[in-house]
């Protein structure tokens, strides 16, 4: 963070440097900007010694007034740059003095250009400073031989335990001196890693990763980590003291359960309100909000306030976990994962409680209300109100929009959020126009932005087109209605599963546009499921570039790597694929069903939506494990599980190259 001081003669003239001091901080990259514009009339009555010390001081020097005010604040902030803006009736020698001492001076009348220009040398000065002064603080003191030696964090590539000694290694020179790895880990920033008992690395030397934990790889291991959280969720949903009295639970429904929380689909076969216990209930809470955090995540979080290291397993685990590209500032990314999902929630919370407490009471209306929240941004689809879900609220304003928010800012993913958050502050502080706001973001945030306002904006306008007439849905309704209820099922197809309107009474078009909504889910690095908008977005990009002809995919002026397009095609293969073989399973073990309620059925698993055409309840014992089988896999992702099975065939040399053959396409 950077702040300017500025004393002027003029107010506006004092705002024209402060915005000329925004712009040129803006192409510094800094993200923050403190500015303190103190004209005339307000000099006598700021205590300026009681303002922090700015890293740049700009003073107006017009006469002898003007002089001695600057040899004050000169005193006054000895170490700061100094900007002097004068006039030439003014000699130089003047304040080119000891006492003043500037570092930079503009002449008045000035442009506007050249204002930029020294403004912006002397902002760069002042981050030199600041890395130089940052650079003096960072460095590790160690006592060896009598002697006391200085290294700087960023030169250490590493420190090894050998010999009851540390032995520090800077380039090819290495020092040893009593110490213990323990200590030193403490005190090591935050990118220096304890890989083994006898090692720290610094994580900025590291060039390649090569591990084995347990031979199994990274897919492998989250595909697990999931699996063993649902088995051990399902075992305690199977306990008599989760049940509610007067109600049994088999294993199936107790495995189903634990697997709809984990993989936060939304599908039950039994009313969750009614069935379980409050054990029970806080056991699915927890369940859902460990599926909807990311169990390793969750995990990485209990390490970090436990004051611990995280190893470079699971930093390579929390990367693949997000599907992100670099390893770096991955603690981070889940603390502000982390902060993001409860603060979210808990505003969700804050809504729901204002309409159930008052009807319900104050113990069952929070909850109900904490409940709702942390499902609806999760995009679990669980509730405690019954077997209707959110039917008997269609009409309830609050109850829709509350949900509607949550399950959208779930949905856009947190890297979408930090981008707006980002631009919002700039704008905020007047460093970025709104017409400029757009074209700022990141091509991430472009594509899942458009291609969300597409699906919900469309999705909204036939839903209401083909259920406008129909009484057995939204035809009763008055025309507000009838677009939020439309909107809130074009919201909620997005991998959310709350409902409020029955399934089964949509006609066959909409049943159709709520399939294709399933499948494509929220956006990467979110709660959502389905195959993702991004991957939507690739896959129309591609097909265009084809039909034009054109050897690169391009959008927005970036062309997108061909790797991210075969990835695209894998994703929505692998998805279709595995609805493909769930629909020929199902018909083996339930012939009778009804084909569009089967299609909706897995549709919505493979999604992880956890809507249902009523088919849920009716499921026997080998549905219920195929249903369970999908979810599972649309929650992990087609991608993560196919990686894990064919780990091996990735081991083999990729050097050899086959010859080329034409075949006929089309």
């Amino acid at each position: 963070m950077l702040s300017v001081m500025i004393f002027c003669h003029d107010k506006r003239e004092g705002d024209l440097i402060g915005k000329i001091c925004n712009q040129c901080v803006a192409l510094i990259d800094k993200e923050f900007l403190r500015n303190f514009i103190i004209s005339d009339e307000e000099y006598h009555q700021v205590n300026i010694e009681g303002i922090q010390p700015p890293d740049l001081l700009v003073v107006e020097i017009t006469g002898i007034e003007d002089l001695c005010r600057a040899k004050r604040i000169r005193g006054i902030f000895p170490r700061g740059r100094l900007l002097v803006v004068s006039t030439n009736q003014i000699s130089a020698e003047s304040y080119l003095i000891p006492e003043v001492s500037p570092d930079m001076l503009l002449l008045k009348p000035y442009v506007y250009a050249k204002a930029c220009r020294i403004i912006y040398r002397s902002l760069t000065w002042c981050c030199k400073d600041k890395c130089r002064k940052k650079k003096q603080e960072d460095i590790l003191k160690i006592r060896t031989g009598g002697e006391i030696y200085c290294f700087h964090y960023e030169e250490i590539q590493y420190l090894e335990a050998r010999d009851k000694k540390i032995i520090l290694h800077v380039n090819k020179y290495e020092i040893s001196f009593y110490s213990s790895l323990q200590k030193l880990e403490k005190s090591l920033p935050d990118y220096f890693i304890r890989c083994h008992r006898s090692y720290i690395v610094n994580f900025m030397f590291i060039q390649n990763l090569q591990y084995k934990l347990h031979k199994l790889n990274t897919a492998q291991i989250i595909t697990l980590s999931f699996a063993g959280v649902i088995f051990v969720g399902g075992l305690i949903l199977w306990l008599p003291l989760c049940t509610a009295p007067g109600q049994t639970t088999s294993f199936s429904d107790a495995m189903f359960t634990a697997t709809t929380c984990v993989c936060v689909t939304g599908l039950v076969t039994v009313v969750t309100a009614t069935h379980w216990s409050l054990i029970g209930k806080l056991v699915i809470l927890l369940l859902i909000q460990i599926g909807g955090i990311g169990l390793i995540a969750l995990a990485s979080v209990i390490f970090i306030y436990l004051n611990k290291k995280i190893s470079m397993k699971n930093r390579r685990m929390i990367q693949e976990s997000y599907n992100l590209e670099q390893m770096s500032g991955l603690v981070k990314v889940v603390r502000k994962v982390v902060l993001c999902v409860f603060a979210a929630e808990g505003i969700g919370a804050i809504s729901y409680g204002i309409y159930f407490i008052p009807r319900v009471g104050l113990v069952k209306g929070a909850g109900q209300a904490v409940f709702t929240a942390v499902s609806a941004f999760c995009n679990a689809g669980i509730d405690l109100l019954g077997d209707n879900s959110l039917a008997d609220y269609v009409t309830n304003p609050l109850l829709n929009f509350t949900t509607i928010s949550l399950i959208i800012a779930s949905g856009l993913g947190f890297t979408v959020w930090w981008d707006l958050g980002k631009r919002f502050k700039l704008i905020f502080q007047k460093k970025l126009s709104f017409g400029r706001f757009y074209r700022t973001l990141h091509l991430q945030s472009k594509i899942v932005l458009v291609t969300t306002g597409i699906l919900l904006v469309g999705g909204t306008f036939l839903i209401f087109l083909f259920e406008y007439d129909n009484p057995a849905s939204i035809g009763k309704l008055t025309l507000g209605q009838k677009l939020m209820a439309s909107l809130f099922q074009a919201v909620t197809t997005r991998t959310a599963g709350f409902f409020t309107v029955d399934q089964a009474a949509f006609t066959n078009g909409t049943a159709m546009l709520c399939l294709f909504l399933m499948l494509i889910g929220g956006s990467p690095m979110g709660t959502a499921g389905g195959i993702k908008t991004t991957t939507l977005a690739v896959l129309v990009l591609s097909i265009i570039t084809n039909l034009r002809g054109k050897k690169d995919v391009e959008v927005c002026g970036r062309k997108i790597r061909s790797s991210y397009v075969r990835s695209a095609l894998v994703v929505a293969g692998m998805a279709v694929s595995v609805l493909f073989v769930s629909l020929l399973a199902f018909f083996a073990v339930m012939p009778d069903a009804p084909f569009i309620d089967v299609l909706y059925e897995l549709t919505s698993a493979v999604g992880t939506v956890g809507l249902s055409r009523g088919l849920t309840s009716v499921l026997n014992t080998p549905a219920k494990w195929i249903v369970i089988f999908t979810m599972y896999i649309g929650r992990i992702g087609p991608l993560t599980l196919g990686a894990a099975v064919v780990s091996r065939a990735q081991k083999k040399s990729e050097k050899v190259h086959l010859a080329e053959e034409n075949i006929m396409i089309g």
